[in-house]
């Protein structure tokens, strides 16, 4: 297992072959504002080809403005191999959701997406209330992609 935290704005640069080859378990640690892009975290992703399980620990720094930017797709890149997703930290921003489409999209024997809204950082301290309506906003944003990607019972939101 891989352990990666990625700063926002950070470039990965990854070569178009497959480096990451016996990697079966990917933790992704992504820091980035919530009207960024994180598809930049797709190269390393498509780079372990063997991939079970993708865990990723979301921090979205969410801004004072509207997220008004549209969902950008990325190129299709099959991860066929990839059985679990979960997403922790989701809050139903743009940055977040289209990368969590692009997973749905991509990995093709999906068994289970998990997704998380309440970063694990403010669970059980006294900071979880203050984020109580983030967590609800996340959890109806995966809702909607359940009805949306006809996920049923593989969409896991805790």
């Amino acid at each position: 297992m891989v352990v990666l935290v990625i700063f926002q704005r950070d470039e990965i640069g990854w070569s178009e072959h497959p480096i990451l080859s016996q990697l079966k378990q990917l933790e992704l640690n992504v820091v980035a504002s919530d009207n960024e892009d994180i598809l930049h975290c797709c190269p390393l992703i498509e780079a372990c080809t063997s991939l079970n399980r993708l865990a990723l620990q979301l921090t979205m720094e969410l801004s004072d403005c509207k997220d008004t930017r549209e969902v950008r797709r990325r190129n299709k890149c099959l991860h066929p191999s990839l059985r679990v997703v979960q997403v922790t930290g989701f809050v139903g921003q743009t940055a977040d959701t289209e990368l969590c489409i692009y997973l749905m999209e991509n990995a093709i024997m999906l068994d289970k997406i998990i997704i998380d809204p309440c970063h694990l950082a403010f669970r059980g301290t006294p900071y979880e209330d203050d984020h109580i309506e983030m967590v609800k906003q996340g959890r109806e944003c995966a809702e909607q992609l359940r009805s949306k990607y006809c996920l049923g019972d593989k969409l896991v939101i805790l």
